[in-house]
Parts: structure tokens; sequence; C-alpha cells
């Protein structure tokens, strides 16, 4: 059966790798037996998951894709269901992660936000700016092993700070947990979206 491509899509669930703390949340439209064969679990809204992150760069779950006549049936498994989707004839993809990797202009960071380490990479000059204040501000050094870190998602996002020096303003994000606490000098932009 066919996917209605006008169907409201519904918040939705996986598992990207095997031992990921993330959840991987998306919408979707597909229908009841793609969703269930993929291993979808239905977001309760009110009551959502520890680790429950949506539009996420990384990790980013595999994708399962099988032909019927009249179409593909297509959307991102749990990898618990890997084994189940291969024989049930689905192709599929390799989940994907990103560690935290230097590069020549900026270092790998993140805060701990809701039990996820939310990543990024923070030019060269402003990590030098703020010196001891990033221990302060909760900001942590990532690292080649760690491979667990969620990188751009819109959901959830940490709150960000800003400090006026002489002849520039330095902003970043910060810890939500150092939001009462902020080193001298620094102030709170947003509270970010938890």
């Amino acid at each position: 059966m066919a996917q209605n491509v006008y169907d409201t899509r519904r918040p939705v669930f996986v598992t990207p790798y095997t031992g990921a703390a993330v959840k991987y949340g998306f919408l979707t439209n597909v229908v009841a037996a793609v969703s269930t064969a993929c291993g979808h679990t239905a977001v309760d809204e009110a009551n959502p998951p520890a680790g429950l992150v949506f539009g996420a760069n990384s990790p980013k779950p595999g994708r399962a894709t099988r032909r019927r006549a009249d179409g593909n049936d297509s959307s991102y498994y749990s990898i618990g269901s890997a084994s189940a989707l291969r024989t049930a004839g689905y192709s599929l993809t390799r989940p994907r992660i990103r560690r935290g990797t230097a590069g020549n202009n900026s270092f790998p960071v993140y805060v701990t936000l809701g039990g996820i380490k939310y990543a990024w990479r923070m030019p060269v000059h402003t990590y030098l700016s703020l010196g001891a204040d990033r221990a302060n501000l909760g900001i942590q050094d990532a690292s080649a092993s760690d491979n667990d870190l969620v990188w751009g998602a819109r959901t959830p996002k940490p709150p960000r700070g800003y400090k006026v020096e002489a002849d520039k303003v330095i902003s970043t994000f910060i810890d939500p947990q150092k939001l009462d606490d902020l080193p001298a000098g620094w102030s709170g932009v947003d509270n970010g979206v938890i």
C-alpha cells in the first residue's frame, strides 16, 4: 500500500546505532506496516523519552528502502530492526556518527543538555578568547573517542551566553546548568529549546 504524501505526519523516534542513548526523532507519514517494520516508536509529547533529539545532523540513523510495484517504501530505521528488515527485502544504508576531531580553524566542543552531548565546532579565536571561562560555562572539549555527540540538533538546543569585551562581543552556547551561576561579565541571551 502506498503512503499518502498528504497525510498528517506524526512524531516518532528510532535508536540510530547499537548502544545509543540518543533517540533520533523525526516526523513521518509512512503507512503503519512500514513504521512497525522500521521499529518506529511514537513520541509521547507529554512525556518524551530521555535523549530525544529532532533535526540532528549526527547521529543519523540508516534508511530502509524496499521497492513496490507502485513505488518505494522508505524511512529511517531503528538499529534493532536491521536483521528483520533485510529478511523482508529492504535494502539498508548504515547509520552515521560524527566524532570530535579537531580541525585547523576550529575545536570540537560540547555541553551536556538533557542527557545528551550537544556538540559544535568553535572557531579557534573564540576558543582562545574564552580561556578559563570555557569550563565555567560548562563547555567541554570533544575528542575522537566521543561517539555519542549530537551535532546540529534543532531540538533540544542549549542556551547562549555572551560577554562584551573592549572591542568585541563573544557569544557561545552554554550548559543550561550554568545559567544561574555565569562567570563574571557573562549574560544569558536566551534559554535555548529544551
